[in-house]
């Protein structure tokens, strides 16, 4: 009995992270084929997306809004003005979403407060702090 609860919880913890789909991950390359972009310590999305810490506990390399502007400029996110266009960006990321049906609500949430900023960077690392909190 004790073997199959340790076993259900290795489970539970397995899924409950973000699917990363293959294009995201050929971006990913992309963006850490470039100095400008590539971050050296990966921990920090292991500690904000498998860990689940606050945002306050985790050192950010200086970088981050960079990198997280190169990985969605390179999936199409966003509009000609800068805008994060929803419906590309809630197919894209659907697989990160614990519930993916309920993306178009979440990237229409955090798509507004990200659009607040007239920076792509900064647009790119608030979209993300923001659509974390619904990640699987």
């Amino acid at each position: 009995m004790k073997s199959a609860i340790i076993a259900f919880a290795i489970l539970a913890y397995v899924l409950a992270t973000p699917e990363y789909t293959d294009e995201y991950m050929q971006v990913h390359d992309i963006c850490q084929a470039d100095a400008r972009y590539r971050i050296d310590d990966l921990s920090v999305f292991i500690e904000l997306e498998t860990e689940k810490k606050p945002v306050s506990q985790v050192k950010f390399p200086s970088n981050f809004n960079a990198h997280m502007g190169c990985m969605y400029s390179n999936l199409g996110l966003f509009d000609k003005n800068g805008d994060i266009i929803i419906d590309i960006a809630a197919d894209k990321l659907k697989t990160f979403f614990f519930n993916p049906a309920l993306a178009p609500q979440i990237v229409t949430a955090c798509g507004g407060i990200a659009n607040e900023s007239d920076d792509l960077d900064e647009t790119s690392g608030l979209f993300y702090l923001c659509i974390l909190d619904y990640f699987a």
